[in-house]
């Protein structure tokens, strides 16, 4: 029974598969994103495959897509996640070029001849080429101060990573400028 003052509950179910959802905020129609989707026509109604939980090996019915646990317990005692291996080796500039190759590759960018810091270095006179300051080739990576490779036109606006496409900035002046700009002159290097 209800004691007065008390708000009164209202039994409330998804709208796709009959759940109650009463412990859900009130303008809560449905259960999960699943029923959501089932709900505007996205994905089909019918019952995912069964599969087997990935800790106790018992089969399944997953609620959505990539269900790997069987129950709350499961995922409790799951193991844990792989740790992350870090370089033991120094990143060197043909390291750091092969990764900016990989990256402007994801992008659909072109990748031309390898961008080696040293050499874009000595080719802009170690002189950031935002600021117009001097770059102290002793200073390394955390300071704010130190040697950057900049994309005259970003990667993220289809810009390749080419030679003639980068130039000499401090750490700062790179990361303040972001992936905006674009529209500077490329350097005209053969």
């Amino acid at each position: 029974m209800r004691r007065p003052g008390e708000p009164r509950l209202i039994k409330r179910q998804c709208g796709t598969c009959g759940v109650d959802i009463s412990h859900m905020q009130q303008s809560a129609k449905y259960c999960r994103k699943r029923c959501n989707d089932v709900a505007r026509g996205m994905v089909r109604a019918e019952p995912l495959p069964a599969t087997l939980c990935v800790v106790c090996g018992q089969a399944f019915t997953p609620r959505d897509p990539g269900g790997c646990y069987c129950s709350a317990a499961c995922r409790a005692n799951r193991p844990r996640q792989r740790v992350r291996v870090y370089r033991t080796q120094p990143y060197t500039d043909q390291l750091r070029d092969k990764d900016q190759r990989k990256r402007a590759r994801r992008r659909g960018a072109a990748t031309g001849r390898p961008v080696l810091r040293d050499v874009i270095a000595r080719r802009d006179k170690w002189t950031c080429g935002i600021c117009q300051r001097a770059v102290d080739p002793a200073v390394k990576y955390p300071d704010p101060m130190s040697p950057s490779l900049d994309h005259v036109v970003p990667l993220s606006h289809l810009g390749d990573h080419d030679p003639a496409n980068v130039r000499l900035t401090h750490l700062r002046c790179n990361v303040v400028r972001s992936n905006r700009g674009g529209g500077e002159q490329l350097a005209l290097f053969g």
